[in-house]
C-alpha cells in the first residue's frame, strides 16, 4: 500500500519532483494526527496519564524529525497499531486485526502488535480490569484460541488488500536486503563487527574473521525470537498494550539493521503504558542521543558539520541543565476498560519529559 500511496500522490502532483516531496508529508502529517488522536485515549484506557502518551508519541523530537520530516512510511504504520490497539481495548478485535493488518501493509513489522491485540480481546472476553495472574491450561487454550482468529483475520486481509494493490508478495524476496548493510546504530551488528576488527587487528586472518559478524547477526535474531515467544505468552495476556511495545523495541534491538525512527515503533506504543520512571529516564537519554546522532549525519552529509556540532552541543546541555524533569510525578487516572494495562491505579506515574524535551 505504502508504493501505491507514493504513487498516487506524484501522479496527483502531476509528476513534478518539489511538489511531490513535500505532498509526500501529507500523509505522515494525517498519521501524526491519528496518534494525536488514539494515543492518548488508548493510554487513559491503560490507567495511564496521557500527557506521557502525548509527549512519546506526538510531540517527542523523533516524530517531528523523522516521521514527519523524513516521510518515511513508519508513520501510517505506526498510526494503524495505535488505532488497532485503541479498538481491541474497546473490544472490536476483528476491527483491530484489520487495522494492524493495514499497517503491515505499509511496514511489515506492524505484525509483531497482533500480540497485544490477542491480549487485549483475551482480557476483554474475561471482563478483567487489572493485570492478570498467570494462566492456568484452561485459560491457555482460551487464549490460543483467541489469539489464532486475531491471526486468522490479519492474514485475511492482509492478503486482501495485497490482492488490491496489484504488487502482489514480490516483497518476501527480499526481506534480506536490510540486513546487508552495516548499520552502526544496531547493537549486534556492532558487536560483530567489533570483534571481528578486534581479531583482525592482533592478526586473525580475515578469512576466519568474515563470518563472525553474520553468525552474531543471527545469535540476535536468535534472541529475537525467543523474547517474542515469552512476550507472546507471558506479557501479553497480562499488559497486552506492553507486550506490543516491547514486542516491536525487541526486534529492533536484536535486528541487523536499525535506523532512528525504528525505535518510534515501540516507544510510542509505551506512551500508552505504565512506564517505570527509570525506563522513563532511558527513553529521554536514548532519544537525545538518537538526535544527537540525526543532527550530525545531516550535517556532514549537507557540508554543515560545525552547524551540527554547535546544535548537538546544545541541546545536550539543555537536556542535562533540565533533567530534574524527569522526576516531577504525574497524577494517576483510573484505566477506563477492561484492558487496563496498570497495576495498582493509585501508583504515580512518573514523567516530566513533556516540559523537558520540549526545551530541547
Amino acid at each position: 500500500m505504502a508504493l501505491q500511496v507514493q504513487r498516487t500522490i506524484v501522479d496527483l502532483t502531476g509528476g513534478d519532483a518539489m511538489i511531490a516531496a513535500i505532498a509526500m508529508r501529507l500523509p505522515a502529517l494525517l498519521a501524526v494526527g491519528a496518534i494525536a488522536y488514539a494515543l492518548p485515549r488508548l493510554a487513559e484506557k491503560m490507567g495511564v496519564s496521557r500527557h506521557q502518551a502525548v509527549w512519546l508519541g506526538v510531540i517527542n523530537p523523533l516524530v517531528l524529525m523523522h516521521l514527519v520530516g523524513g516521510m518515511h512510511n513508519d508513520a501510517m504504520m505506526i498510526a494503524l497499531v495505535v488505532v488497532g490497539l485503541l479498538l481491541a481495548a474497546d473490544g472490536r478485535w476483528m476491527a483491530a486485526s484489520v487495522a494492524v493488518a493495514a499497517g503491515a501493509s505499509f511496514k511489515q513489522t506492524a505484525v509483531l502488535a497482533l500480540v497485544g491485540v490477542a491480549g487485549l480481546a483475551y482480557r476483554h472476553a474475561r471482563g478483567e480490569r487489572r493485570e492478570a495472574p498467570l494462566m492456568s491450561a484452561v485459560d491457555q487454550r482460551s487464549y490460543v484460541w483467541i489469539a489464532a482468529r486475531v491471526g486468522a483475520v490479519a492474514f485475511v486481509a492482509f492478503a486482501a488488500l495485497t490482492l488490491v494493490s496489484g504488487l502482489g508478495w514480490g516483497w518476501i524476496a527480499n526481506l534480506g536486503v536490510p540486513g546487508s548493510v552495516l548499520s552502526l546504530l544496531s547493537p549486534v551488528s556492532m558487536a560483530g563487527a567489533g570483534v571481528a576488527g578486534a581479531l583482525t587487528a592482533v592478526g586473525v586472518p580475515q578469512e576466519w574473521t568474515g563470518g563472525i559478524a553474520p553468525a552474531v547477526q543471527i545469535a540476535g535474531l536468535l534472541a529475537v525470537v525467543v523474547a517474542l515467544a515469552w512476550i507472546t505468552w507471558v506479557l501479553a495476556p497480562r499488559r497486552p498494550v506492553a507486550a506490543a511495545a516491547w514486542a516491536l523495541l525487541v526486534f529492533t534491538a536484536g535486528g541487523p539493521t536499525v535506523y532512528p525512527w525504528y525505535v518510534l515503533w515501540g516507544v510510542v506504543l509505551l506512551g500508552a503504558t505504565f512506564t517505570d520512571r527509570r525506563v522513563v529516564r532511558a527513553l529521554v537519554w536514548i532519544t537525545g542521543w538518537l538526535l544527537a546522532y540525526s543532527m550530525l549525519d545531516v550535517a556532514v552529509v549537507n557540508g554543515a558539520t560545525m552547524i551540527g556540532v554547535a546544535a548537538v552541543a546544545w541541546g545536550a546541555w539543555t537536556l542535562w541543565r533540565q533533567r530534574s524533569e524527569l522526576d516531577r510525578p504525574l497524577p494517576a487516572v483510573e484505566p477506563g476498560d477492561s484492558g487496563s494495562d496498570a497495576g495498582a491505579a493509585t501508583t504515580p506515574r512518573h514523567s516530566g519529559i513533556s516540559a523537558l524535551l520540549s526545551r530541547v
